[in-house]
């Protein structure tokens, strides 16, 4: 692994949404501290079984020990505030929702970038495997904790 400033790891939980949330704000911790990136597999998730790290989350390492001496960053609130520059600490476990839209703003950019990317790598694998009309698209449907 890279040397690095800090240690930012982030525990995925819930389905695409909450994860693509919670990756966002391990991203902005990543620039704020100049740290590294470790993502922790959703282990808690009962509707969506999908190892996102693999799939769009290139900008981190899969991680799936024990963490060493570290501060916690625990958010049960989805829209509660937090301000990235507080949390410049050597080791940060970040658990929680992170759906604060304010706070993220900065990072949304290279987010989104970052994502796209990963899509686009996606979709020319999808187009090998498939046949894919040019013009097509994809609709993710929530659905596993609605069905009854």
């Amino acid at each position: 692994m890279e040397q690095a400033n800090s240690y930012i790891f982030a525990h995925l939980m819930g389905g695409l949404g909450k994860q693509l949330f919670q990756y966002a704000a391990g991203l902005l911790q990543k620039k704020i501290t100049n740290g590294m990136l470790l993502l922790e597999k959703a282990t808690d998730n009962t509707h969506d079984t999908n190892d996102y790290r693999k799939i769009l989350f290139n900008q981190g390492y899969a991680y799936d020990a024990g963490i060493p001496n570290h501060v916690s960053l625990y958010q049960d609130d989805a829209f509660k505030p937090w301000n990235p520059e507080d949390y410049k600490f050597p080791t940060l476990y970040m658990y929680g929702f992170f759906q604060h839209y304010p706070s993220l703003e900065p990072i949304l950019p290279e987010f989104k970038e970052n994502i796209l990317q990963q899509l686009q790598v996606r979709k020319q694998g999808m187009k090998t495997k498939y046949i894919i009309p040019p013009n097509s698209g994809f609709i993710h449907i929530r659905r596993g904790d609605y069905v009854e």
